[in-house]
């Protein structure tokens, strides 16, 4: 079975879970992925999520696998956010996306590849899916740095991700979020 249908027939489990796995995420702060595997620990779905992850996100951790797999399938919101906070990035010519990203909700193909491309010139490893000191530098580029040089500010944001203050919404900012989802 291949992971697309793996998901089709975990959706009324996965609907279940999908308030306490939004409200673990938004809630965080620093440790996301920690509280949303909680949620999904122990659940009857949790190895099938586990198999779903390691299917679409390969070189990703394997402790991460199940919790990849429900926030990019039971949160659009928040693949929206880095779909749209992956455009502004290109948008300031820090990464050379071949086209705009499509901001559905949807983490496909392109989004992985946009992720894969921005962990690559950050040097950190390429999985295609965001770990939480990722997010957060994310939300601080778009909270903080917008106007500014994004080399530097990425630089600063990536080597000291624990130091930065918590991100604030700039005035106007609406597409891009300043917090995660």
């Amino acid at each position: 079975m291949n992971w697309v249908a793996l998901v089709v027939s975990l959706v009324p489990s996965l609907v279940q879970l999908i308030p306490q796995i939004v409200s673990a995420w938004t809630r965080s702060s620093g440790n996301g992925l920690a509280k949303v595997g909680a949620v999904i620990q122990g659940t009857p779905i949790a190895k099938a999520l586990a198999d779903i992850g390691s299917s679409m996100f390969p070189k990703l951790d394997p402790a991460l696998h199940a919790v990849a797999a429900a926030l990019t399938h039971a949160h659009p919101d928040n693949t929206a956010y880095v779909q749209e906070t992956m455009n502004f990035i290109n948008s300031t010519g820090y990464i050379a996306l071949p086209a705009p990203l499509v901001v559905d909700g949807s983490w496909g193909p392109k989004t992985k590849a946009a992720v894969e491309m921005l962990q690559a010139k950050l040097g950190v490893p390429t999985s295609g899916f965001l770990v939480d000191a990722e997010y957060a530098a994310l939300s601080v580029i778009v909270s903080k740095f917008a106007g500014t040089n994004i080399n530097t500010a990425l630089a600063a944001i990536v080597t000291k991700p624990a130091s930065m203050p918590p991100p604030t919404p700039g005035p106007g900012q609406q597409a891009q979020p300043a917090v995660k989802p």
